[in-house]
């Protein structure tokens, strides 16, 4: 959360790079097996990446992988699947 925080005063919350770090630490909780954690992160990298990226980026694109992903974990197939075929 250290770097999270760096980031968050130093370049605000609407950067890629702080996207990337929330999908980064969503990323650990998932192996974690905190998925609806991982999943409200995901969500905050997605809304960030839209605003700042566009929707055709290829870093949106790993992120519905990587929701899709949790989806999957959780057991949610048709959601993964959506998410996949974006």
């Amino acid at each position: 959360d250290k770097c999270l925080e760096i980031q968050l005063n130093t370049l605000g919350a609407k950067h890629p790079d702080v996207a990337r770090t929330y999908g980064s630490i969503a990323n650990i909780l998932k192996k974690q097996g905190a998925l609806d954690r991982a999943m409200e992160l995901h969500e905050k990298c997605l809304a960030v990446q839209l605003d700042t990226v566009g929707a055709r980026h290829s870093d949106v694109a790993m992120t519905y992988y990587n929701m899709a992903n949790v989806f999957e974990k959780q057991g949610d197939l048709d959601q993964a699947m959506e998410l996949y075929e974006k």
